[in-house]
This record gives C-alpha cells, structure tokens and sequence, in this order.
C-alpha cells in the first residue's frame, strides 16, 4: 500500500495536476470556455476556496484552502473528469485518459513559502518561454483578477451533451465559433477565487494581506524581468501569443516529468524535517490499522488527515472461521 496523501483542514495546498500527453488544453476560447466550465461545476458540488491557478497546456496549478479534505478529492475530480469529457468528445475520441491519475499536493508550510509558490505559478508562462509576461498570457489564470480585486469568473452551464466533434481540421475560426454555439441562451455560472483565503489560513492580518499581496506581484514581475534577461543573453525568445491561440487541441508533445511529489513545501529544511518525521509517523500507524482491518478489526479508525484506502475483502477468512 502506497503512502496516502496528507489533506488536512485548515491547510494550504499547491496542487500540480498533469495531462498524460499531448497540448490539450492550449490558449483559444473554446478551451478556456470548458476550463472555466467545469472549474465552476466542481466548485459548485464541492466548495473549495481556490485562492491562485494557472492552466498551461499540459498542467494546472491551484493554491487551495482545505475546509472539508473530502472536497479537495472529489472537487479534482469532478473537474479532471468533466474536462476529459468534453475533450473527448470535441475531438471525437471515446473513453481516452486525458489527465494523470494522481495529482501532487503537498502542504504549505509558511506564508513566505506560500509567496514563493504564488509566484512561481503566475511566472510560469514566462518561464516555459510562452508570452514575456502572465499579463500577456491569453490561457486561463485567476492574475488579471487578483490584480483588479475581482474574485468572480463568469461562465456557463454546459451539459455533456453540448460538445460535439470538431472537424477533422480545426483552427481557431472553428474554436471561436464552436464558444460561441456552446454559450448561445445557456444558463450562467460563476466560479469564485478566495485570493486572500490562504492568509486568513495563516492568521494574518487584513493589513498583512494587503501588503503580501503587493509584494507577490512586485515580486512576479521581478521574476519576468530575469526570465526575459536571461532570455536575451541565449538570443532566446517567446513562442508569443499568436502562435499560442492558434495551436490546435492535442498537438503532440510528450510532458517531461522531473519532479518527484512531495509531502510539503517550507522555506528551509528545518521547517520541513518536524513535518516529514510527524508524517511518516502518521503512514506507519495508517498501515497498522490497515493490517487489522485485513484481519477483520475494522472498528479502528483511520488517521484523520488521510483518505482511507477500501476496506480489504473478508469473505474468505470469515469463511474459514465458520
């Protein structure tokens, strides 16, 4: 049994979750359309304040709030699930896998690595040499909200049954058109950021607030002026955005998966070690229960904090007692 993952309440998560292959999720507004389509879906059954996101071709970054750990899971996966969906049908395929099967979430520590994140999420676009700056980014992120103050995204109702195939050769005048049938007399929906949920986590003040919030974009900008230094020194440049609504859904592209997941996310090791010796304390009592769920003492509890795998089949050891 693999180590469950560690949601619990009141904490910051930075989920990271991944596609299996291909650019599926570029830059046009039919994609955006069904991005923020089933990110209010989601949030509709499951209330998770997400605070900052960023979807990249092949990722999504999200900042959340854990209120109801169970919330974190189903509210993914609804969205992983409606948003596979659509894709599918769009591009007339039955049943393939878009997303990857798990996800990365680990635990925000402090509120300076909490920044730290924030802004690595936001220059993303920058750093993987899309546009010059996330104020260029025509792709779905939750920036030009936060720096206006907004916190509602406003969308749209779509049944599965909406989305149809595209042609076999679609371009942009197709994604544009196909929004455009797609929202025709359908019902609104909003999806909501929380942009400030994540201090309140962490006990700061509304003043606090303000001013992290300043510094965080101070600081995305900062990082954009070296990426684009860094840039110039490699005679290097942006793919730009013209290329960027204009790539077609599902271009091949096979994601380099690097990095490894992680239980948490501090600002030194010495924050991160009390945590990782509290967590695999915590794995080790989670396999002991399993081991007398497996011997039919299922009246043990499993630790608060981790999702519990299914309970083991019984049927044959209580058949042999009988």
């Amino acid at each position: 049994m693999r180590n469950p993952k560690i949601i619990i309440k009141g904490t910051v998560l930075f989920i990271t979750s991944s596609v299996e292959e291909d650019i599926i999720f570029p830059a046009n507004p039919l994609i955006k359309l069904i991005l923020e389509k089933c990110l209010a879906a989601a949030q509709a059954l499951y209330p998770v304040r997400v605070c900052h996101f960023v979807v990249l071709g092949t990722h999504i970054h999200l900042l959340v709030v854990v209120d109801n750990p169970d919330d974190i899971k189903d509210f993914l996966a609804h969205f992983k699930r409606e948003s596979a969906h659509a894709i599918n049908r769009i591009l007339g395929r039955e049943k393939r896998t878009v997303w990857c099967e798990s996800s990365d979430s680990p635990i925000i520590l402090s509120v300076e690595k909490a920044i730290e994140q924030i802004v690595y999420l936001y220059s993303n676009p920058a750093k993987d040499a899309l546009v010059d700056s996330i104020n260029d980014y025509p792709g779905l992120s939750s920036f030009k909200h936060f720096i206006q103050g907004k916190n509602t995204f406003h969308t749209f109702y779509i049944p599965r049954d909406n989305f149809r195939a595209l042609p076999a050769e679609h371009n942009l005048g197709t994604y544009n058109a196909e929004a455009r049938i797609l929202t025709k007399k359908k019902k609104k929906n909003t999806f909501t950021i929380y942009t400030n949920a994540w201090m309140e986590a962490f006990g700061l003040s509304a003043k606090e607030q303000k001013e992290i919030n300043q510094q965080i974009i101070l600081r995305v900008y900062e990082k954009e002026e070296q990426l684009r230094a860094l840039r110039s020194s490699h005679k290097g440049s942006v793919l730009g955005l013209k290329r960027l609504i204009t790539t077609p859904i599902a271009s091949p592209y096979r994601p380099k998966r690097t990095g490894k997941k992680t239980l948490c996310l501090g600002a030194s090791k010495q924050e991160r070690a009390p945590f990782i010796a509290w967590a695999k304390a915590l794995f080790l009592l989670a396999k002991e229960v399993y081991a007398e769920w497996k011997r039919g003492n299922i009246s043990i509890p499993y630790p608060p904090g981790l999702y519990p795998p299914a309970f083991p089949k019984l049927a044959n050891m209580l058949g042999s007692q009988v």
